[in-house]
């Protein structure tokens, strides 16, 4: 079995020798494909692979993606970023997986941030190498089956003894944050602009709320994710596999702008949808703490942190994963004068923080 790794990369000098060196000895070629770079980038990626092509910029991330997997020879791709690394936590893994692998493995990409907050980007980073799978969306790009991903979602494994780091918000200073934001907003309205289907465009609209939400318009991205869930919802539903990203970030946006009602009314067609999450749960069982409801809450609390059959999104923070739910439902026993109770909850999230 051969593994192609690739990559499409500009202005990445810094970040890229760690990353092919993370690679080098795991995969059996290494594709890198520069659309534009002014530093040493270029140099820095000659001194892992002879596989460095040109790519002209055309504000379309797939396209380039695209272009990276005509230059992979290999039966597997692994797709990464210049500030990824790969972090195997079993020695071997990577290769076992993927060998034992179908149509590829979800790979959970861990993103800190500057202010100590880790996002978990669930991708779907390792697929075959057959022409079957190309990547979508001039922004936020993903792999998809043939156009879609139904089919390929109930064929993926979870990687479980590798994962990826990804560096790229360590240190990114607040004027480089900002550049990227207003080039990628500049994308969104672009993509926009064209015939779209809905869930593509409901998807094209979350990346937007996302972008809004971090550039402080909370309100705004409220507005968007109103838009692109009840797009989504009134098409009939079609397939959109990050559909549970979608009603989280609704509900937790309706939050943050004082609708708490709201968020916790995302519920019920999430429930209809198939697409309940331990973000969405928390997020809604923080809404019915604001309005004095503990029962419901605990009971959002309780299914987001041993219900193991929701659906895990391609996106959450890992404290959804982990032990704040529990650290919830200590504090309503606390409120409901469960001494016992809240100190059970608050000795099982101190052990599963450990």
């Amino acid at each position: 079995m051969l593994v192609s790794a690739c990559l499409i990369v500009k202005n990445e000098a810094k970040n890229l020798p760690r990353c092919l060196n993370s690679i080098r000895e795991k995969v059996n070629e290494i594709v890198v494909v520069d659309t534009g770079s002014t530093d040493d980038t270029v140099l820095a990626a000659l001194s892992f692979t002879r596989d460095v092509f040109p790519f002209p910029w055309c504000d379309d991330f797939a396209a380039a993606r695209n272009f990276a997997l005509d230059h992979c020879t290999g039966n597997y791709v692994f797709w990464l970023d210049a500030d990824d690394e790969l972090i195997e936590s079993t020695l071997g893994s990577f290769r076992r997986e993927i060998e034992a692998s179908d149509l590829g493995l979800w790979v959970d990409v861990r993103c800190p941030g500057t202010d100590g907050r880790t996002g978990i980007v669930r991708h779907w980073r390792v697929f075959p190498l057959d022409g079957t799978v190309q990547f979508y969306g001039a922004i936020h790009e993903q792999p998809m089956y043939d156009g879609t991903t139904a089919y390929a979602v109930a064929r993926l494994k979870q990687a479980t003894g590798f994962y990826v780091l990804h560096h790229g918000y360590e240190d990114m200073t607040p004027e480089a944050a900002q550049a990227k934001r207003e080039r990628n907003l500049a994308i969104i309205a672009a993509e926009l602009d064209k015939p779209l289907t809905p869930a593509r465009r409901a998807s094209t609209l979350l990346s937007r709320a996302f972008l809004e939400s971090a550039f402080g318009d909370k309100e705004g991205a409220y507005q968007t994710m109103y838009t692109a869930m009840s797009l989504w919802w009134d098409a009939g539903r079609p397939e959109w596999w990050t559909a549970a990203r979608g009603f989280g970030l609704t509900a937790e946006l309706a939050r943050m702008t004082g609708r708490s009602g709201v968020a916790v009314a995302m519920l019920a067609p999430a429930r209809e949808a198939g697409a309940v999450s331990p973000e969405l749960l928390c997020v809604v069982g923080d809404a019915y703490l604001d309005l004095g409801q503990l029962d419901q809450a605990a009971e959002c609390f309780q299914q987001a942190a041993f219900d193991k059959t929701i659906v895990q999104p391609w996106a959450r923070e890992e404290q959804f994963a982990g032990s704040y739910p529990i650290r919830r439902l200590a504090g309503i026993a606390q409120q409901q004068g469960l001494i016992v109770d809240a100190a059970n909850a608050m000795a099982l999230a101190e052990a599963m923080a450990l």
